[in-house]
């Protein structure tokens, strides 16, 4: 019986776990009144404070829904600056960059991509051009933030002195006023 509880116990903490970054099946809810569940660290997927010492502490934190109400903010820890670019939600986005989203509106989020360190988004049925709010992303700050939208597909760099400059991509796919924000995410790697 021990045993089966055990057994139990791992599958549960396993199926927890986030996925990689790199998966596309990355989805992480933040909780704006949780002092350990409202960062996360793009790099490991994990939420990103811990208790340490029987003190809360940032282990990795890029991504916040606790600092600001209802605000995604990043370029919070140490060193590091931020930017994140509200693109709008997926229609919008097929409209400006000229292609068709396809039933449930994925393209525009699937196909952002980072490539000789510029970020690209789909053109046409198969080709990609240049992310025209790739712009915006280049004058990083501490505490860079947005609002939060439903619906809504974001873009994000981080700087931190001495290591490679992080790009992320999210999707707000659900969203409690105050409370939680559900993202789908992606970091973004040269490709």
């Amino acid at each position: 019986m021990r045993k089966a509880a055990l057994l139990g116990f791992a599958l549960a903490a396993a199926l927890a776990r986030p996925a990689p970054a790199d998966d596309l099946r990355t989805v992480t809810t933040l909780y704006g009144l949780d002092a350990l569940a409202g960062t996360l660290c793009l790099t490991s997927g994990a939420y990103g404070t811990a208790i340490t010492n029987q003190r809360v502490a940032n282990v990795c934190s890029h991504l916040s829904f606790r600092t600001l109400p209802d605000q995604l903010v990043t370029g919070i820890q140490g060193l590091e600056k931020g930017a994140i670019v509200d693109l709008g939600d997926p229609l919008e986005i097929a409209a400006r960059y000229g292609f068709r989203e396809s039933v449930g509106n994925g393209q525009g989020f699937v196909s952002i991509a980072l490539k000789d360190g510029k970020l690209l988004i789909r053109k046409g049925e198969r080709d990609l051009q240049p992310l025209h709010e790739h712009e915006r992303l280049l004058t990083p700050k501490p505490n860079a933030s947005v609002p939060v939208k439903i619906g809504h597909i974001y873009v994000v760099r981080i700087e931190r002195p001495g290591e490679t400059t992080l790009y992320a991509k999210l999707l707000v796919v659900a969203h409690a006023l105050a409370q939680t924000v559900t993202i789908r995410w992606t970091v973004l790697t040269e490709g």
